[in-house]
């Protein structure tokens, strides 16, 4: 799950890294399954969060196959997780989520299973690269930073069960 559009090189740097998680896998990634039609956590929102809440629905209830979310944006595994409350689904029960950047705040017992990365280290990398190119040194290099894994309470292994939604047997398409 993901903004309707690409607007920045975070989401794009997300979409390259899910690509290459599934080449290296040899696995043929289904576009099919991905629902980018998310326009409320955009800097200019083009909905509202209830209408992306109503957009996750219709894809759920279209996918009923779907064992596992994955939100390229936290605020959208928020909107995910509401859409399933609204279907009657349990997180993680019936699907799992997971998400960049739980937020550190979080004051529920709620843990999103999300991957965690580095700030501290790529706000050092992006200070020296400025400092670099205000002493005139400058160079296109793309440094990759590896996220963490941090299990929440979001996901759970699925090896089969009874699609919630419409109740065929579906097998397991993620785990964490």
């Amino acid at each position: 799950m993901s903004p309707k559009t690409i607007e920045t090189t975070t989401i794009e740097d997300r979409f390259d890294g899910i690509f290459q998680a599934y080449a290296e896998r040899n696995s043929v990634v289904n576009r099919d399954l991905w629902c980018t039609k998310i326009k409320s956590t955009l800097p200019v929102p083009g909905a509202t969060p209830e209408q992306d809440v109503e957009v996750i629905t219709k894809f759920l209830k279209k996918h009923p196959e779907i064992t596992a979310l994955f939100a390229l944006e936290y605020h959208i595994a928020v909107l995910a997780k509401r859409a399933m409350e609204k279907l009657g689904l349990r997180v993680p029960e019936d699907i799992s989520i997971l998400c960049f950047d739980e937020p550190g705040n979080n004051i529920t017992d709620f843990i999103f299973t999300h991957l965690k990365q580095e700030e501290e280290q790529i706000g050092s990398m992006a200070i020296n690269r400025l400092l670099e190119m205000v002493d005139g040194e400058w160079s296109f290099i793309k440094e990759y930073v590896p996220a963490s894994l941090v299990k929440g309470n979001s996901t759970a292994a699925l090896i089969c069960r009874k699609s919630p939604i419409n109740h065929e047997k579906s097998p397991s398409l993620f785990s964490v």
